[in-house]
């Protein structure tokens, strides 16, 4: 191997190094997200708490329809 070889193989190992280094930088961190996606997510999470109120709340509705006496018309507290 020339002089002129070996200073274009030490040019080519440089700049994929380089290449490479940019390439890792920009790359994200596994399990990163983005602000937009913690902000979906956010709301994700409110609206399956507020879904979960509505069935807790139709779940002690029904238990206490259950739990009327036959002849009644209203449901009655069994907390």
């Amino acid at each position: 191997m020339g002089f002129f070889e070996f200073l274009v193989a030490v040019f080519l190992f440089k700049t994929i190094g380089e290449v490479l280094k940019e390439h890792i930088k920009n790359k994200p961190a596994p399990g990163s997200v983005s602000s937009d996606q913690v902000e979906l997510l956010r709301e994700e999470i409110k609206d399956l708490g507020l879904r979960l109120h509505h069935i807790e709340e139709e779940r002690d509705f029904y238990k206490d329809l259950l739990a009327a006496p036959r002849g009644s018309s209203t449901p009655r507290n069994v907390d």
